[in-house]
């Protein structure tokens, strides 16, 4: 699983480099998520986010789930005060659940969600960055 970070790492240094050192904005979050359908289905959640801009983001989710799992996804969050909302769908592949959609809100030092899937499951995340 670390092979599969590691050229990330590369493409944010190269990014860092070809803006002319400009702060690129990274969080580190850490917590847990819970399937609210199913009492033992949930455990740690880590996620890496990256701003490109004012409404795109980029992030990778990481935890167990019967067995380790990362996913690279796009965000698009509009900003809220002193939060950014954020609502989307992504498909993670028929073996993982298929299409979700959910919705977050990072705020201050908090990242909280939702997700519901086509096939009924439902649940939550809540992280703290670190």
């Amino acid at each position: 699983m670390v092979k599969r970070y590691f050229p990330v790492m590369h493409v944010i240094v190269a990014g860092f480099i070809l803006t002319g050192c400009q702060s690129i904005e990274i969080s580190r979050w850490s917590g847990s998520w819970v399937d609210e359908r199913s009492s033992d289905h949930g455990g740690d959640l880590r996620c890496v986010s990256r701003r490109l801009d004012e409404t795109n983001w980029q992030a990778t989710f990481s935890g167990f789930c019967g067995r380790e799992f990362g996913y690279d996804i796009e965000m698009h969050g509009r900003q809220d005060g002193s939060a950014v909302k954020f609502d989307g769908e992504v498909d993670l592949g028929e073996e993982d659940g298929g299409v979700y959609t959910w919705t977050g809100v990072m705020q201050g030092n908090h990242f909280n969600g939702e997700y519901a899937t086509r096939t009924g499951k439902a649940g939550s995340f809540v992280m703290v960055r670190y």
